[in-house]
């Protein structure tokens, strides 16, 4: 009886807990993805498009949580925009990955297409004056975002 109790316990301070962190989701839409690169002029600004659903999507937040690590909050911004339709599996990935930088749910396919986001993961890197510089399709390593990370922060 004491063991199922426990149990019970546990499973009630588990789904507590994502009910809670669920209640705090930012959702996105265009305009506020406008709003968050246009405020981060001075920096370069990588926009990650993702799914916890996608392997090679995960696989990208891991090397973005590499960098995040990596580089000053006054040189590099990242923010993740999720296609999940699946809160909790969203959930799961960020608590899985210790996600280090800001992620949002998408509000609406208009994202995508504003965009131009035909397949996933896709990034767009942003320079510090907000000029799109780089729009890659697919899984990115470390090295190729650091190459250009490097370079931008340079200019």
């Amino acid at each position: 009886m004491y063991f199922k109790k426990i149990f019970i316990f546990i499973i009630l301070l588990v789904n507590l807990s994502s009910l809670a962190y669920s209640k705090y989701i930012p959702h996105v839409n265009t305009n506020n993805i406008l709003t968050m690169i246009a405020n981060s002029k001075g920096k370069v600004v990588i926009v990650n498009f993702f799914a916890s659903w996608c392997p090679y999507c995960v696989r990208e937040v891991k090397e973005l949580v590499e960098i995040r690590k990596e580089y000053s909050t006054d040189d590099l911004k990242i923010m993740g925009i999720s296609f999940d339709s699946n809160q909790e599996s969203y959930i799961r990935l960020l608590e899985k990955s210790k996600i280090n930088y800001p992620t949002y749910l998408a509000s609406g396919r208009e994202i995508g297409m504003m965009f131009n986001v035909f397949g996933i993961p896709t990034t767009i890197i942003y320079d510090k004056d907000g000029r799109i510089v780089k729009q890659l399709s697919g899984f990115v390593g470390i090295d190729k975002f650091k190459h250009i990370i490097d370079q931008l922060i340079k200019k």
